[in-house]
């Protein structure tokens, strides 16, 4: 009888089925997160105000950490279909699609349309990528274009042809109008790497100064840098190139420095439910592959987790810059995947977590020294209903069931994996950790979007706050005739009020008026 599950079935029937799963179901599910969610959201809501197409602002201060693209994708999709959670994220998830069907395109005629499947499914349905197809910032976008500068510049290698170079410095322009250097430094350093490996320096070089493709480049990217600098002057250069790509290498930015092995942990919780793939690939393969398309991959990856591991400021995300090689590692080892606990034990490690989530989050709440911390962890327990607790039991069962299943292979019950893992974080766990946290400034927002005082923000980072009251907000000190929103323990110090919103630590107050 012929076997009938998943990776069996023609890529054209499931992999559309597996990417809408992944990446669009229960996209609006939860609130906006702060503190990025919001800031994207909340800057591209002050936009859509003030009319402002070039310079972004965040509570009417100019915003100069991310260039402009995703906030015109995230205008025009809210324009479309409304201002929700939705909406914002809905670029991000088209990007996350997009980046699926890059990697299969590239990786099936050279690993066939198997592998080529199950890359997508690891790109899908791994928990770093999934979380940011579900986020809404530039992370999703840069990573398409990254996929594409890197998938070109190796067919660049393979047959050195002026379209194929073309494509290479239009997907780095529209990573510059993403994410700025980043788009540049990476592909061009792995580039270098790579080309040199194979004795081919002196062809990467002029392809690198090709005055075709640089003067396609800056068609692309320079009119908005030069309208932004127009408008902002010194500010922009010292904003957003000084502060926010040199001193976020050479300097630790909002606690989030580490130190060189930061990377080790955060990459094998990264790619969960899969992990145990790249155990796989570290065991069997030597670190500088033969094959030419091995080492590309291993050079690319390489590069950005060396490059951000030595960096001053050290995020989850920055080593999803190199994420697209190394799935297509882990894909090349499917065959050679014998172990049955490299993929039990990493398939039930977060189901099994998400299942005690409340009473690990109670737990917490009762060692946080921040008020306002332990009064938000503190209701996880009750806002964890019947449908959580199902949703995570039985996804876990199911998940348990799917790996000790004698009739499933090995890559199948990674997929199947995958996708409950999947299901679980956006139908329970996510909207559990929004109602907790961002409901309530959700709420907060609404009641001041119908008040006509003055919105403030005090000794609180919210952008959200932005986003769904739709109104003007400061961050300033409170003055007579306010509404502030602010966390529970700078209440006492607040002038003379009235609260007219209180929960989860944060809190609403009318300032009274002098008179």
């Amino acid at each position: 009888m012929a076997n009938s599950t998943l990776l069996n079935q023609p890529v054209s029937r499931w992999l559309p089925l597996l990417v809408i799963s992944a990446f669009f179901l229960n996209l609006g599910g939860w609130p906006l997160f702060d503190v990025d969610e919001g800031a994207f959201s909340g800057a591209t809501t002050e936009m859509l105000a003030n009319g402002n197409y070039i310079s972004t602002f965040i509570y009417g201060q100019p915003r100069f950490d991310k260039p402009i693209l995703i906030y015109w994708l995230q205008a025009l999709s809210v324009s479309l279909f409304g201002h929700n959670e939705w909406a914002f994220r809905l670029p991000s998830a088209l990007a996350a699609a997009l980046w699926v069907w890059v990697l299969y395109q590239f990786a099936k005629p050279r690993f066939g349309a198997t592998k080529a499947s199950f890359t997508a499914s690891l790109l899908c349905l791994n928990l770093a990528c999934w979380g940011i197809a579900h986020f809404a910032s530039a992370d999703a976008l840069l990573n398409l274009f990254l996929a594409l500068t890197f998938v070109d510049m190796y067919r660049y290698w393979e047959r050195p042809e002026a379209a194929t170079l073309r494509r290479v410095y239009v997907w780095i322009a529209l990573g510059l109008l993403t994410k700025g250097p980043v788009a540049v430094l990476v592909p061009m350093a792995s580039g270098l790497l790579f080309f040199a490996s194979t004795s081919r320096i002196g062809e990467f070089l002029r392809a690198m100064f090709n005055p075709g493709g640089w003067a396609l480049l800056l068609l692309i990217a320079a009119p908005w840098y030069v309208a932004i600098y127009l408008q902002q002057g010194q500010a922009f250069i010292d904003g957003f190139i000084l502060k926010h790509n040199v001193a976020r290498f050479t300097d630790t930015f909002e606690g989030h420095g580490g130190n060189v092995l930061y990377y080790v942990p955060v990459l094998l919780l990264m790619l969960l439910p899969f992990t145990g793939l790249l155990l796989q690939l570290l065991r069997k393969r030597p670190l500088v592959a033969i094959e030419p398309l091995e080492r590309y991959c291993w050079l690319t990856f390489g590069f950005v987790f060396v490059f951000f591991s030595l960096s001053g400021t050290q995020l989850p995300h920055y080593l999803l810059y190199g994420i697209s090689p190394l799935l297509l590692l882990m894909a090349s080892q499917i065959d050679a995947l014998r172990s049955k606990w490299l993929v039990l034990l990493p398939a039930l490690l977060l189901p099994s977590l998400f299942v005690a989530l409340p009473e690990l989050l109670a737990y917490a709440a009762v060692q946080m020294d921040d008020a306002q911390q332990r009064a938000m962890l503190a209701t996880a327990p009750e806002n964890a209903d019947t449908a959580y607790r199902t949703l995570t039991v039985g996804g876990l069962l199911a998940i348990l069931m799917c790996n000790i299943s004698p009739r499933l292979t090995l890559p199948q019950k990674l997929v199947a994996t995958g996708v409950a893992q999947a299901l679980i974080l956006a139908w329970a766990v996510l909207p559990l950790l929004g109602q907790i946290q961002q409901q309530p400034i959700k709420e907060a927002a609404a009641l001041a979007e119908l008040r006509s005082e003055p919105l403030v923000l005090w000794k609180a980072h919210l952008p959200s706050f932005v986003t769904y009251s739709q109104r003007p907000v400061s961050r300033r000190a409170p003055q007579s005739g306010d509404l502030v929103l602010t966390r529970i323990q700078h209440k006492d110090a607040l002038p003379p009020h009235q609260t007219l919103f209180n929960e989860n630590g944060y809190v609403l107050a009318k300032i009274q008026s002098a008179n």
